[in-house]
């Protein structure tokens, strides 16, 4: 059941110039119809608040909305969200990007969400996570200063992650690895770093537009 938003004559007018796509979203996301237009007047009042005139979400915007409503706070982080959400194709996050991602976000399945977070992780964009990615990822992850002692404790870390997930012992983390390294121990999903909002923060921001929440 959706929860009711609150609705001024401009919302209503974007939703009805969106309307047509709007329909045609339950059955690419996770979202029942009321839910999804109710996500859409979220995303208009978003960009009233900024003051944008144009239609769409640029990439300041997406990254403050990641900041205030989910707590991911490393830009890094989510430039590589935004090249998975939207393949980089385009410097705005579109209606349709922002209601997917949110689906992703909110009720993505484990395979939907493992695909996601290795693909932020894959630095190299060659489908393996190396010994030298995962270092950079994990420095991301501590308070990070130009200290041995640090440095050593990211390396030791970084090891400790390839033997836990490299299944077929190459030395190198394949989405299969990882995958099934995930189905076994979901702990591991963003062991790189977090990249999907927390339960807390999941079920504020829901609260927001549905009734149906996460248990």
């Amino acid at each position: 059941m959706s929860i009711p938003v609150s609705v001024e004559v401009a919302d209503e007018n974007f939703l009805r110039q969106h309307s047509d796509f709007l329909k045609t979203l339950p059955k690419l996301t996770h979202f029942t119809q009321p839910e999804i237009d109710a996500i859409a007047i979220i995303y208009f009042k978003f960009l009233r608040e900024f003051g944008v005139k144009r239609e769409q979400m640029d990439r300041s915007q997406f990254r403050a909305f990641f900041h205030s409503t989910f707590q991911i706070s490393d830009d890094f982080i989510i430039d590589r969200a935004f090249l998975f959400l939207d393949k980089g194709l385009t410097p705005f996050v579109t209606l349709e990007t922002w209601i997917k991602t949110l689906s992703l976000f909110l009720r993505g399945t484990l395979e939907e969400k493992m695909k996601y977070c290795f693909f932020v992780y894959d630095l190299g964009g060659n489908g393996r996570l190396k010994r030298n990615d995962i270092i950079r990822l994990l420095r991301k992850c501590f308070i990070y200063e130009k200290d041995e002692d640090v440095e050593l404790m990211v390396k030791e870390f970084a090891d400790i992650l390839v033997r836990k997930l490299d299944v077929d012992g190459d030395g190198e983390i394949s989405y299969e690895d990882f995958s099934e390294s995930v189905k076994k121990q979901r702990e591991l999903l963003q062991c790189f770093g977090r990249c999907l909002p927390d339960l807390l923060s999941t079920v504020d921001f829901m609260q927001t537009f549905t009734s149906d929440l996460p248990i």
